[in-house]
C-alpha cells in the first residue's frame, strides 16, 4: 500500500471515529425533524414554561440591533444570568433567549406593563436534539459556544472529505467500479430529479 492509500484511508478511518457522537445527533436530530408528527408530544408542551421570577422594569429600548444586543446583555447581567443569547422586539416586548441545550431561559421585557419576566422551559429529548441540530454561528458567546461552532464546521469538512476519500478508495479497487457508478448515478439521478420536480 502505497503512502498515498494510507493517508487516504487514516484520514477516512479517524475523521469517522473522531466526529462519530456528532454524526449520531445530527442522524437523529433530522430523523425527528422529517417525522415530526411522530414526536408531537415532545414539542410545545402546554404549560412546560416556569416562571422563575417577575420584576418591576422601565427602560427605554433601542431600535438598532447592535444596540439592542448591547441592552439585553446590561439586562441579563444585572440580573446574574450568564451565556450566549438572541434577542428580538416588536411594539409590546423585548424577547432575550439564552441559548441553552438543557432548560433554557428566556427574558421577557414587557414594554407597557414596565415588567421583566424570567421563565425556564422544561426540555424534552426531541427538543434537546433540535435545539443541538440547529445551533450555529459564532461570537455568540465564550469559548464554549466558539467550541461548538468550530465542530459543526469541522464536520462540514469531513463530510466533504469522507467522500474525496471513498473516491479515492473505491477508485482504487477495480472490482468495484461497476456496481459503484451505478451507486453514484443512482443518487445524482434521484437528486436532481427531486429539485427539478419538487
Amino acid at each position: 500500500m502505497n503512502n498515498t492509500n494510507l493517508i487516504f484511508r487514516r484520514v477516512h478511518l479517524y475523521l469517522g471515529m473522531l466526529l462519530i457522537p456528532w454524526v449520531i445527533i445530527f442522524a437523529l436530530s433530522t430523523f425527528i425533524f422529517n417525522h415530526r408528527d411522530l414526536f408531537h408530544g415532545q414539542f410545545n408542551q402546554p404549560d412546560s414554561w416556569t416562571q422563575l421570577w417577575k420584576k418591576e422594569y422601565k427602560a427605554d429600548v433601542p431600535r438598532q440591533q447592535p444596540k439592542l444586543r448591547e441592552w439585553a446583555r446590561g439586562v441579563l447581567d444585572g440580573n446574574g444570568i450568564k451565556g450566549g443569547f438572541n434577542v428580538r422586539q416588536n411594539r409590546q416586548s423585548v424577547l432575550i433567549n439564552l441559548i441553552q441545550f438543557r432548560n433554557p431561559i428566556r427574558v421577557t421585557y414587557q414594554k407597557n406593563e414596565g415588567q421583566l419576566v424570567a421563565e425556564q422551559k422544561r426540555t424534552t429529548v426531541a427538543e434537546l436534539m433540535a435545539r443541538m441540530h440547529v445551533r450555529h454561528g459564532y461570537g455568540r458567546g465564550g469559548v464554549l459556544y466558539t467550541g461548538w461552532a468550530f465542530v459543526v464546521d469541522l464536520l462540514c469538512f469531513a463530510i466533504i472529505a469522507w467522500i474525496v476519500t471513498g473516491l479515492y478508495l473505491w477508485w482504487k479497487l477495480p472490482a468495484t467500479r461497476k456496481p459503484g457508478w451505478v451507486a453514484i448515478l443512482s443518487g445524482l439521478a434521484t437528486f436532481i430529479l427531486l429539485v427539478l420536480t419538487i
